[in-house]
């Protein structure tokens, strides 16, 4: 016999819709991180520090030297659905940053117990349009669970031109969640991943992850794709990878490809694979994918030219796509890639 379990049909409140939509978003400390240090790239930043206490559970603080924000800026910035990358959503097919649903920052206003920007405008990196409400000084600004600035904690600060985001006690008010956050034992490693794809595909970035007791892991600047990889994971082994760049000019749209691969013939396959997949990076346009096509014909190349069955290479591929070619607006975390002619790009 069916259970009622509502007897009368009823609108949830706006806070209760909002936990629902931001559990979605931000799921777990690595997504949370993931969110800050795109909202950093997106304003230009050649800088990020992302620090971690308590495995992030406590508190995640993310600075960086790019755009800023102005007062008015900051008083809008973490209401839901407030981006400044799109105005419709024929936009979305144009959109060259990682983010521009304008989710994120409400959603950690949402599900965590504080939620504090402090940010200061550069100058040499803001359209002129904001020139004149720029000021010198950064703002600090606390947000409640709706996105809404609390207007009684405004202060200013002393700070580089920038933006940094505090989240004290994410999931403190979800206690499932918070308690099985707090017992994944791969959390420090995930967001070591997260870090890692941005540090390689953006060479001349400077980022550094502080998460104790874990080493911290810092990057500097490099002249190229192939010299980060040599920074990360040794000299050996980028001298183990072969380097390939193709532009595609004929077809339905020209592209380009770039590939880091162990090379055939390596006298030593094992210095650039694992046993399992986890170094394998896929971007287009320097977002970071899942597409398991293009890792699972390069996993069965490799393996056949070097025998390797139970191992999996080291993958770092770069497609240059124009917008209109791909749909990335397929899930929270913008990783699933639905192209237009995947016949044609593999």
């Amino acid at each position: 016999q069916a259970r009622c379990l509502c007897v009368n049909m009823h609108r949830l409140d706006k806070q209760t819709v909002s936990r629902i939509k931001s559990e979605q978003v931000i799921v777990d400390v690595p997504s949370a991180v993931k969110e800050l240090v795109e909202n950093a790239l997106d304003g230009g930043a050649d800088q990020v520090w992302v620090t971690l206490e308590g495995q992030g559970l406590s508190k995640i603080t993310v600075q960086d030297t790019g755009s800023g924000m102005t007062l008015e800026q900051l008083q809008m910035c973490a209401l839901p659905h407030t981006t400044s990358k799109i105005e419709t959503y024929e936009d979305i097919g144009g959109v060259v940053s990682y983010g521009f649903r304008g989710e994120a920052l409400a959603s950690l206003a949402s599900i965590s117990q504080e939620l504090e920007i402090i940010s200061r405008p550069n100058k040499s990196l803001i359209s002129e349009k904001l020139l004149e409400k720029a000021q010198d000084v950064a703002y600090s600004l606390k947000y409640d669970h709706h996105g809404n600035p609390n207007e009684d904690s405004v202060t200013t600060q002393a700070m580089s031109p920038g933006t940094r985001i505090i989240v004290k006690n994410l999931f403190k008010d979800l206690p499932v969640r918070h308690k099985v956050c707090k017992q994944d034992k791969t959390v420090a490693k995930r967001v070591n991943h997260v870090v890692t794809e941005y540090a390689l595909v953006h060479p001349k970035l400077r980022i550094q992850l502080k998460n104790p007791p874990q080493a911290p892991f810092m990057k500097g600047p490099t002249s190229d794709n192939l010299s980060t990889v040599a920074l990360l994971f040794g000299p050996a082994f980028a001298d183990g990878l072969s380097e390939i760049k193709e532009e595609i000019e004929d077809g339905p749209f020209p592209w380009t490809f770039e590939a880091l691969i162990p090379s055939p013939t390596s006298p030593d396959p094992a210095i650039c694979s694992r046993s399992t997949g986890e170094r394998n990076f896929i971007y287009v346009n320097k977002r970071p994918v899942e597409c398991s096509a293009i890792s699972r014909m390069i996993i069965n190349s490799w393996r056949d030219s070097c025998e390797q069955r139970s191992r999996f290479p080291f993958i770092f591929v770069l497609l240059t796509l124009p917008h209109n070619t791909f749909e990335i607006n397929l899930s929270s975390n913008k990783r699933k890639i639905f192209f237009h002619e995947q016949d044609y790009i593999l």
